[in-house]
């Protein structure tokens, strides 16, 4: 990620177990540097986008700690519904919040 400011690197990640019908995000960190500027909520769309084919769904984990409480409420202000104590389903794609317009991705190479 960079900004008007200068480069911040690689600032998240995330490890995606894939099955016949669900895509489980196992995990999703991010550097407290680029939190809260809606770049979580792009990331997370275009998981989504990749993960949501046909049937299969988009199931979010969330285990909570000491360290990862700023995220307890990732899925939900993502309009992912609870189906268990660790486990949220994204419903629909449509149902998504949009990404912030002022993000401009590009792939490298």
């Amino acid at each position: 990620m960079e900004d008007k400011f200068g480069k911040l690197g690689l600032v998240t990640a995330s490890i995606i177990k894939k099955s016949d019908d669900s895509n489980v995000m196992e995990l999703f960190v991010m550097s407290c540097r680029a939190m809260g500027f809606g770049l979580e909520d792009l990331m997370l769309r275009m998981i989504a986008e990749d993960c949501v084919t046909g049937k299969k769904k988009l199931i979010g984990r969330f285990v909570p700690s000491d360290r990862n409480s700023p995220a307890a409420a990732f899925f939900k202000n993502n309009r992912f519904e609870p189906i268990s104590d660790t486990e949220w389903l994204l419903p629909s794609l449509e149902i998504m919040p949009s990404p912030p317009n002022w993000f401009i991705f590009s792939k490298r190479s």
